[in-house]
């Protein structure tokens, strides 16, 4: 039997003390620890990334051309998503289980079986998508796209194809980072986060500087950068690990076992992916292009806050899988609680900073992305916060409960999307998401009630 896993939070009255001696307390403790680095690299790389796509945004000098490069890296990342299969959730629950079984080489025998799944996957779907990307992009784009500058006709085909194969090397990264956080090789996992980002800044920099930058040059850019981060992600590359190899029967209906258990996962996967972009196709069917490039700006600004929520996930997710005790529970939902009014100062500091800065980027042609961020803010500081309580549904084997909320968040979103964006453009596709996120955390608060009943002592 799996022992049960301690996060090492100090649950006891803290006493007057040193700043200094406070702060060595707090990095006694493995999980505040891995966290710091984890939320180094994250939000590190991610003011990194934030300054490379508002520089995109100046340069390109086109809120169209912004829309549509937008569009693009969102659908890479889409692709990438639904051909994860669930597979990084599902294999850092069975990974952490083997190896605190004392099972090494069937830890890492699971892994070297996921990637290979994992690269069959997005190479039949990226494939077959890059073969029907000439009607897919002849069905699927404005015919207003074809005098962008920039984008001389034919190019949108060529365009859609590179984000196909950065799809490919986006899946090979997100593994690399799931080995990783199975491994809970954190500090690894945050520096190389940090690089990868680095990277991207820097080939957008350098392309300017040469005089090369625009819509083609920037989304080739964007669709390297995982590829070379999985090159250097050597920590997040399976390995042999020493005793005798994993029965080959066994191995099977191992797999057979985490494919049932990730059934759920995966079916979320998709809604979730779906959600998550549904936006920016809705503000472009509804809206216009301007509206998208505004939109994107603001989901750029905004993705502080998710990459906080999934530095958060990331330490979490290997030691909640299996943790079924009520003493913990309570415990989480108590930092939840103590956490809140300090998210809130947070995100009302955020969202005065960005209506100071907005009307400075681009000669203020992004100052509409003021209240598009502020919803946005708001919404992804909420998912970041209710987040920890979802694990407990994966540790009691109730992940169906997670694809119910997932369904009914697709159809929030939908439903009130179609009847806000058209009249508000992408402030009402930033309330739809506001409402879906309200939803989503007084289901996750109810459910943790229900599996609280029924917790262990």
């Amino acid at each position: 039997m799996q022992p049960p896993v301690v996060l090492c939070f100090n649950t006891a009255p803290m006493s007057p003390t040193r700043p200094t001696h406070l702060l060595a307390s707090l990095t006694a403790r493995p999980t505040v620890r891995h966290l710091f680095k984890v939320l180094t690299g994250n939000i590190g790389g991610n003011a990194l990334n934030l300054l490379a796509l508002v520089l995109l945004a100046a340069w390109l000098d086109d809120e169209r051309l912004y829309g549509l490069f937008g569009l693009a890296y969102f659908t890479l990342l889409l692709i990438a998503q639904l051909a994860d299969f669930g597979l990084n959730t599902t294999i850092v629950k069975y990974y952490r289980e083997h190896r605190v079984a004392g099972e090494p080489e069937m830890a890492e025998a699971l892994l070297r079986r996921s990637l290979l799944l994992r690269l069959l996957i997005v190479s039949l779907l990226s494939g077959s998508l890059m073969l029907a990307a000439r009607p897919l992009v002849a069905w699927g784009a404005p015919e207003a796209l074809a005098g962008l500058p920039g984008l001389p006709p034919g190019r949108a085909v060529l365009l859609f194809r590179l984000v196909c194969l950065g799809a490919i090397g986006s899946v090979l990264w997100s593994f690399a980072q799931a080995s990783m956080q199975a491994r809970e090789r954190f500090g690894w996992y945050g520096a190389l986060t940090f690089l990868n980002h680095a990277i991207r800044l820097a080939l957008i920099v350098g392309l300017h500087l040469l005089g090369r930058l625009d819509l083609t040059s920037a989304l080739v850019a964007v669709a390297l950068v995982p590829w070379i981060g999985f090159l250097l992600a050597r920590p997040g590359w399976p390995t042999r690990a020493q005793g005798p190899p994993p029965d080959p029967v066994w191995l099977r209906r191992r797999i057979g076992s985490i494919l049932h258990f990730s059934k759920w996962i995966f079916i979320s996967t998709v809604i979730n992916s779906v959600v998550m972009r549904l936006d920016l196709y809705l503000i472009q069917i509804l809206s216009d292009l301007s509206e998208v490039g505004i939109y994107t700006l603001a989901v750029t600004l905004a993705i502080g806050f998710q990459m906080s929520g999934a530095a958060l996930a990331t330490v979490l997710l290997p030691r909640l899988a299996a943790e079924r005790r009520r003493e913990w529970m309570l415990e989480t939902h108590r930092w939840l609680m103590r956490a809140l009014p300090w998210l809130a100062a947070v995100l009302v500091l955020a969202i005065a900073v960005a209506y100071l800065a907005l009307p400075w980027i681009a000669d203020g042609i992004y100052t509409g992305s003021a209240p598009v961020f502020a919803l946005l803010a708001t919404s992804f500081a909420l998912v970041a916060w209710s987040a920890p309580l979802s694990f407990f549904c994966l540790a009691f084997d109730r992940a169906h409960w997670l694809t119910i909320l997932n369904i009914l968040e697709l159809a929030i979103n939908f439903t009130i999307g179609i009847l806000l964006i058209p009249s508000f453009g992408a402030v009402g596709a930033a309330g739809a998401t506001l409402a879906m996120s309200l939803f989503a955390a007084g289901y996750l608060l109810l459910m943790f009630r229900r599996l609280l009943a029924i917790s262990l002592d």
